[in-house]
């Protein structure tokens, strides 16, 4: 292949098969690349200035899944149980919602089904941390700080023309701003009611009133 040039298919396994051997394993490899695969230290791995530090990874995902966005939920509209916790967005339009550890230094993914071991071997593992679906192509994920709601950038993905942005928050502050709506517009329309109320009963007291002078007048003429 190499000194022939002729095209194959192939499925990429790891550049370390090409070399003599690897440091990760005691077997032989395919001796196309003349040299041995070594183990990186990891400890110079991210130096930034000499104040990086090198974490694995805290999840995975077996088959890809191309994240996009991620966010913390910098908001309390939503109740404790997603207050300051992790959403990932990605390129197929979907949201997950990750809890975090008490130290927020990793992925809590207790409760999470087949996610205990951290890597999601096919989709349906992914279900339990789906909080959204039929975004579109993700491209952003924000928290507004003035209203606490989350808003979803969603740009071109083949199907769609044009870009959108969504707008999510809790069904139960729909229904609390549509109470407050309607009470708005009923304290709007109380004082034309009590006013369209008392008019009749101002009416009425002043034909009484008039009954009763009518009612004196006839009285004083047979008197006099």
């Amino acid at each position: 292949m190499l000194i022939d040039k002729v095209p194959i298919l192939g499925i990429c396994l790891g550049v370390q098969l090409l070399t003599k051997g690897s440091e990760e394993g005691n077997k032989p490899g395919l001796g196309w690349i003349n040299g041995y695969t070594r183990e990186f230290d990891k400890s110079k791995l991210i130096s930034i200035n000499g104040k990086g530090t090198y974490y694995d990874p805290v999840f995975t995902w077996a088959v890809p899944v191309c994240p996009t966005a991620i966010t913390f939920i910098d908001s309390k509209i939503f109740g404790e149980e997603f207050e300051n916790d992790l959403l990932v967005g990605d390129q197929r339009g979907r949201i997950f919602h990750f809890n975090l550890n008490e130290t927020r230094t990793g992925l809590d993914l207790r409760g999470s089904g087949e996610l205990v071991d951290r890597i999601a071997d096919v989709d349906g593992e992914l279900t339990p941390v789906t909080a959204g679906r039929n975004f579109g192509a993700i491209t952003d994920i924000e928290i507004n700080p003035y209203d606490g709601k989350i808003y979803v950038v969603s740009g071109l993905d083949g199907q769609s023309k044009e870009g959108k942005i969504y707008q999510a928050y809790p069904k139960s502050q729909q229904q609390k701003q549509q109470q407050q709506q309607q009470q708005k517009s009923m304290t709007k329309s109380l004082p034309q009611q009590s006013i369209q109320q008392q008019i009749p009963s101002s009416i009425s007291q002043e034909q009484m009133l008039q009954q009763q002078i009518v009612k004196l007048k006839q009285l004083l003429e047979k008197v006099g």
